[in-house]
């Protein structure tokens, strides 16, 4: 997919230009790039379906341990990207979902007044109320009435907040992060938890991933 880059006004006094096909910044301290700033990879696996016909929805951090990596599989195939009627779903917009349903947040819809996308929130963004937004889908920057989170996600699904159960359990060699959307399950190296223990510091999980994948954005 080529990039589609526009300029989209100016960000704390600098012009800023913005890929529309691969949601990105296309631009350095004011200048525009040939191309965004993306890993073209992440859009080799993508797979538009209608939401009918989705049976199972898994986004995984193989090990948070080692690396920020995440895997989302849609009906036991794994993909990058996931379209659903107009929507163009990321993993990062999984990642924010894990998050905002961690933290208990109260996500509200934001259309964006200029493309008329609904807007997502993920990495720190995704449990702190904010305002204004940046639009995934032009670029631009919008204001809303209160500082809130959002996420398209729960506008496709009706996803319950998350349930944890209260154990903590040591972690080793690897820490594997499991969300099943559908079945509203997160699971620890397999095991439903509410706290890890990591080289004898205990953590609540929730500040944990917070802290994590704050920058994940």
């Amino acid at each position: 997919m080529e990039c589609n880059i526009n300029y989209v006004g100016k960000w704390n006094k600098e012009d800023v230009y913005y890929c529309i096909n691969h949601h990105k910044k296309a631009s350095i301290n004011g200048k525009k790039l040939d191309e965004c700033i993306c890993n073209k990879k992440d859009y080799e696996k993508c797979l538009t379906i209608n939401k009918e016909d989705i049976y199972s929805i898994k986004f995984t951090y193989p090990n948070l341990l080692t690396n920020l990596k995440s895997t989302l599989e849609v009906n036991d195939k794994e993909i990058n990207i996931l379209y659903i009627g107009k929507s163009m779903l990321e993993k990062r917009d999984f990642g924010g979902l894990l998050l905002s349903k961690l933290n208990n947040i109260n996500l509200e819809v934001e259309v964006c007044p200029y493309c008329n996308n609904v807007h997502s929130d993920d990495g720190k963004f995704a449990y702190k109320p904010h305002n204004p937004h940046l639009c995934a889908y032009c670029g631009k920057l919008f204001k809303v009435d209160h500082p809130n989170v959002g996420n398209e996600i729960t506008t496709i699904f009706n996803i319950p907040d998350l349930k944890l159960d209260n154990q903590c359990i040591e972690i080793k060699s690897k820490l594997k992060i499991e969300y099943d959307i559908l079945k509203n399950s997160l699971l620890v190296n397999n095991i439903c938890c509410n706290k890890i223990r990591i080289n004898n510091e205990e953590y609540y999980l929730k500040d944990y991933l917070n802290e994590k994948l704050y920058n994940e954005f």
